[in-house]
């Protein structure tokens, strides 16, 4: 993938070493000046104007073929505790929410290995025709991923299908760290670096927004920070599709990740 601070018309922007020096830099001048550097480019984009989303957010399933060391959540198909919802468990919390004003629900959900993508876009629908004005923010990218490789079919028909059934937009959640090294300690059965941009990129084609987010605070370090965050610019610049950049802390609790039961050399990559 093509380093965009490499390119010499692009001299005054960071590049991952400079970053990466920036993000590692733990001096508090330091920090106060890029704090106030961001706020005076985000008042010249922005203004000072904020605005937020009222949101449901409904996990479909917990049941998820896929073990991640930094998962405190999912559980096997037989498992204590298992569920999968139906398309009324799904709207009854959506009306239990509606007093509250909501404006959009956000679904995802476990790789449920007996699900296909019919359970999905029949979700889709089922929300749409009894909720017609609420906004569905839905499936990550793994989950399109996941979903594209069982049907034997291409990203881009499992984007189609789920729009045409009522998908919104997309949360960019599966992204962790863009950077494969720590992928294949934290979450060695999910999707590379490479897949999660395409379908994203996908997506945005198809007129699908989507979030972006960073998961921090496990095993990664400053520069793996700041190649995931050279990644999401290179994309945005290319499609404009990501409406936010949600940074995510690590909770370890329950997690093989924390509990001392990843590989002896996770420590550091």
């Amino acid at each position: 993938m093509k380093d965009l601070s490499a390119d010499p018309a692009r001299t005054n922007r960071p590049g991952v070493e400079e970053a990466a020096a920036a993000i590692d830099n733990q001096d508090p001048a330091a920090t106060a000046a890029l704090s106030a550097a961001a706020a005076v480019l985000k008042d010249s984009l922005c203004g000072r104007r904020v605005t937020f989303v009222v949101n449901r957010n409904i996990n479909f399933t917990n049941v998820c073929a896929v073990n991640c060391l930094f998962c405190g959540y999912s559980v096997a198909p037989d498992g204590e505790g298992a569920y999968l919802l139906t398309y009324e468990d799904a709207a009854g919390k959506i009306r239990e929410a509606l007093p509250l004003g909501i404006t959009e629900v956000c679904m995802t959900g476990g790789l449920h290995p007996a699900l296909g993508l019919g359970y999905l876009t029949g979700m889709l629908s089922a929300i749409r025709e009894s909720f017609p004005g609420i906004h569905i923010h839905a499936f990550s990218p793994m989950e399109v991923h996941w979903f594209a490789r069982r049907e034997g079919i291409s990203v881009g028909d499992v984007l189609m299908r789920l729009k045409d059934a009522g998908l919104g937009s997309m949360p960019g959640t599966a992204a962790e760290v863009l950077v494969d090294e720590v992928r294949k300690v934290i979450c060695p059965g999910k999707m590379d670096t490479a897949q999660w941009v395409e379908v994203v990129k996908t997506a945005h084609r198809m007129e699908i927004k989507t979030t972006a987010t960073l998961m921090f605070g496990h095993i990664e370090t400053a520069h793996h920070i700041a190649r995931h965050l050279s990644i999401l610019r290179e994309i945005q610049e290319e499609t404009g599709g990501f409406t936010e950049f949600v940074p995510l802390p690590f909770i370890g609790r329950r997690t093989a990740l924390r509990d001392g039961t990843a590989p002896q050399d996770s420590a550091r990559v």
